[in-house]
Parts: structure tokens; C-alpha cells; sequence
């Protein structure tokens, strides 16, 4: 029964997924400030190119 129970692997996809996503979430909590100056400044330079391009 032990043995059955080592070698059985369902649900294994499920529980790698659940690891990756918890590591993710963890490296955006980790990295926000980062994350967030990078996405201000991309939307800064779109709205300044929609400007040069809308004169």
C-alpha cells in the first residue's frame, strides 16, 4: 500500500502547478515597486508618443 502510494502520480501536475504560481505571486510581491516603475514608465512613454502623434 505504501509502495502504491509513493509510485502513484495523479494529481502531481496539480501540485507542480500550485508551486509555480505560489513562487510567482511570490517574486511579483517581491519585485512590486520594480514592477510598478516599469509599467508607469511604459504607460508614460505610450501617452507621450500618443501625443506627438495626435498634433
Amino acid at each position: 500500500m505504501v509502495r502504491e502510494f509513493i509510485n502513484d502520480e495523479n494529481g502531481l501536475a496539480t501540485i507542480e502547478v500550485a508551486i509555480l504560481t505560489a513562487i510567482l505571486v511570490a517574486l511579483a510581491i517581491l519585485f512590486r515597486k520594480q514592477l510598478s516603475g516599469l509599467w508607469n514608465k511604459t504607460a508614460d512613454e505610450m501617452q507621450n508618443m500618443e501625443d506627438k502623434i495626435g498634433k
